[in-house]
């Protein structure tokens, strides 16, 4: 289990986030594709009224990677979970965001803004002294859980599309 941080670890207000994370996403978390929920597309809209589909793509990713993971026995008992990231918050650097979703800086500098605006994510910056400001994201779940419907696995091919290898089926 190289990449997990066992649970004992985990802050309060992390736990708190990656607990949220769970309920919406409870039932797809042994899935290894991601569900990015169609409910999202009214609130992630550009003024002009179209779908911001990078918003979405970016919001899912964090989404994602706030998933947990259960920790077993040797009896298949589940005596834990884990996260799949170091430190209290999802850390990720520009660079690798603009690589993971195919964009430009300026493309993915306004979609963050855009995010934030709406109340999806909060980004903090803070300072290393080797690395400078050392961007943070974390995903607001009360807004979340506003516009993601409850996951009961009935009638899933009119509420989500999977996505899986960058590409989409409905």
């Amino acid at each position: 289990m190289a990449n997990y941080i066992i649970d004992h670890t985990i802050p309060l207000h992390t736990k708190n986030i990656l607990a949220g994370i769970g309920k919406i996403c409870d039932t797809y978390k042994d899935n290894p594709v991601w569900v990015t929920p169609k409910s999202w597309r009214p609130y992630l809209k550009y003024p002009n009224g179209k779908a911001n589909r990078l918003a979405e793509e970016v919001l899912s990713g964090i989404v994602f990677n706030y998933r947990t993971a259960d920790i077993k026995d040797k009896d298949g008992v589940i005596v834990g979970w884990a996260k799949y990231f170091e430190g209290d918050l999802l850390q990720k650097t520009h660079k690798q965001l603009m690589k993971e979703h195919d964009c430009t800086l300026i493309q993915l500098t306004d979609t963050l803004e855009f995010l934030e605006k709406r109340g999806c994510i909060k980004r903090h910056l803070r300072h290393d002294i080797k690395l400078g400001n050392v961007l943070f994201i974390e995903p607001v779940i009360q807004t979340l859980e506003k516009f993601t419907p409850p996951i009961d696995g009935s009638n899933l091919s009119n509420t989500y599309t999977i996505v899986f290898d960058n590409r989409e089926d409905n």
